[in-house]
């Protein structure tokens, strides 16, 4: 089993609304950190001023830091260098919004929807897809409810802040595209999920 944690940032939030970064961290099956992922994509979408808001990027900002290179350039090239044979589990934080983003991004060029697998629970260990929600996983466990924002959840893990931002910096630094910023920078997301995902993981195994 593999276990990919992803994050992305968009346009927006609506119906049409497209990716524009996406960053994942591969883990293989004992949780050890394999290969990480961090692209921007340019889109014909106009970014809406609320989402602009929150994660910072500009149209102009996202024409330089992809290169022209919208979603799907990256996409099939990420998949098809990844071996889902022994099973693959998608993780996300509220991962139900990424995956509406990356299909509606996918659909709106054209192509069709990504199949993200079974939405589980529990952590599975078989050769199949699935999807697992850290969000309401975590929420549920620590506060007995189903939602929670990333940064509160930060504050749960066994490390203070200076050094996750410290390890943070060193994973950001293998990466020639990362803005500045870290909460709502789809690369810090994921990392900051990775974390709690660490930390947390033998709760959720099945």
């Amino acid at each position: 089993m593999k276990y990919l944690i992803f994050d992305t940032e968009t346009t927006g939030l609506h119906s049409q609304d497209e990716v524009i970064q996406f960053s994942g961290l591969i883990l293989d099956n004992n949780l050890k950190l394999k290969r990480g992922y961090n692209w921007y994509c340019d889109t014909q979408h106009e970014i809406n001023k609320d989402a602009a808001a929150v994660h910072g990027i500009t149209k102009k900002m996202l024409h330089d830091l992809s290169g022209g290179k919208v979603f799907e350039d990256h996409w099939f090239t990420m998949l098809n260098g990844i071996d889902m044979t022994e099973g693959i589990t998608f993780i996300g934080w509220n991962v139900d919004f990424d995956k509406r983003l990356i299909n509606q991004t996918l659909n709106n060029n054209g192509l069709d929807e990504f199949d993200f697998g079974r939405k589980v629970t529990t952590l599975r260990n078989s050769p199949d897809v699935y999807s697992f929600d850290l969000m309401k996983a975590v929420a549920n466990l620590m506060v007995g409810r189903d939602r929670l924002k990333l940064e509160q959840a930060s504050k749960m893990i066994s490390m203070d802040e200076a050094t996750l931002k410290k390890r943070y910096s060193r994973l950001a630094s293998k990466f020639t595209n990362v803005a500045e910023k870290d909460f709502h920078n789809a690369l810090y997301d994921t990392y900051v999920t990775y974390e709690i995902f660490s930390e947390f993981a033998m709760k959720f195994m099945y």
